[in-house]
């Protein structure tokens, strides 16, 4: 069986940064995923396309939002603010949750070029 990277370490555990992206692909836990997301607000990790397609169907925007709040989110945050940036990370990564599409975004015009598929 093949294993897809959903989520990679910029550094690895020695501290060094990595050649080949580091395989994370526990996401069906609740606490590495917690985990993980306060590693990416560090840049220190990214989620894959898949990564972001598989949290979101397997937790959905609230659990989601609960999620980035335990990744230390400011707590002076409201909702709709931690969800903008939830759905901000996962379009500049590739994956669209509102369409349930992948795709690319260029920063400067912002638009969300889908990717046949």
């Amino acid at each position: 069986m093949r294993q897809s990277i959903v989520s990679w370490y910029a550094y690895a555990q020695a501290g060094t940064a990595t050649v080949e992206p580091t395989p994370r692909p526990d996401l069906d836990d609740p606490a590495r995923v917690a985990e993980l997301f306060g590693d990416v607000r560090r840049a220190d990790a990214e989620l894959t396309p898949d990564g972001w397609k598989h949290l979101w169907s397997r937790y959905g925007l609230e659990g989601l939002i609960d999620l980035a709040r335990g990744a230390g989110f400011p707590d002076d945050a409201g909702d709709a603010d931690v969800a903008g940036a939830l759905v901000e990370e996962s379009v500049a990564a590739g994956y669209d949750p509102v369409s349930g599409r992948f795709g690319e975004s260029d920063e400067k015009s912002e638009p969300f070029e889908l990717i046949e598929s």
